[in-house]
């Protein structure tokens, strides 16, 4: 995967809150939802954003900017880290050069600015990321002990699986990719990470993660 570091280093509206949609329920046309969610940030109804941006996941999973959305609701809650980990997850998704990408990296430069409570452990994931490549066990140990307390998060799963691959782990790797496949089917980049891990399935998970998103920068970078 391309270095995931060098992306990182570089009157009031209320709206009643909607029914969780189901799996038959009509989805919102995009260009909506994209219109508004400005619109409750501006002002500052957080909830009603999050609730959109978690719709927006859930019926238009490859459009950008859904996690820059939430980063923003978990720090105006004083949820530094969750902040953080989506804008990494929005870095991931929207790969290195693009519009969306910048604005996650920005965001989260300006995130780590502050110096709220969490930061510390914001700083000891930098710090893990900062040894994928050179000291890939380091990285593992340092991401695996922030999972310890703050729980697995799809961010932290995808740079475990690279370390684990860059230690010569490519089970664990490929079981790592797996897990983020299973918890969220739209994320392209572990399918095409994987399918370098797998080569028995790799033209299955490439031709699935084409019907996904062809436009993925992940998938341009496999080439």
């Amino acid at each position: 995967m391309i270095s995931i570091l060098a992306l990182i280093l570089a009157a009031s509206i209320h709206a009643a809150p909607s029914p969780a949609p189901t799996p038959d329920a009509e989805p919102l046309p995009l260009d909506g939802m994209q219109a508004f969610l400005p619109i409750v940030l501006a002002a500052n109804d957080f909830d009603t954003a999050e609730k959109v941006a978690n719709d927006g996941i859930r019926w238009y999973p490859a459009a950008a900017g859904w996690h820059i959305t939430l980063g923003r609701v978990y720090q105006s809650r004083g949820r530094y880290a969750e902040a953080f980990y989506e804008l990494q997850w929005e870095i991931l998704q929207a790969g290195p050069g693009s519009e969306t990408g910048e604005a996650a990296a920005a965001a989260c430069a300006e995130l780590l600015e502050t110096r709220a409570g969490e930061r510390r452990e914001v700083m000891a994931v930098l710090a893990a990321l900062e040894q994928i490549e050179q000291d890939p066990a380091k990285a593992i140990e340092g991401i695996e002990t922030v999972e310890k307390t703050r729980g697995k998060r799809l961010a932290l799963e995808i740079y475990r699986a690279e370390a684990l691959r860059n230690a010569g782990r490519r089970e664990e790797s490929a079981a790592a990719y797996r897990g983020v496949i299973d918890h969220t089917p739209s994320f392209v980049p572990a399918y095409v990470e994987l399918a370098r891990l797998d080569r028995k399935q790799s033209g299955p998970l490439l031709e699935k993660a084409r019907a996904i998103d062809p436009r993925s920068w992940s998938l341009r970078a496999a080439k």
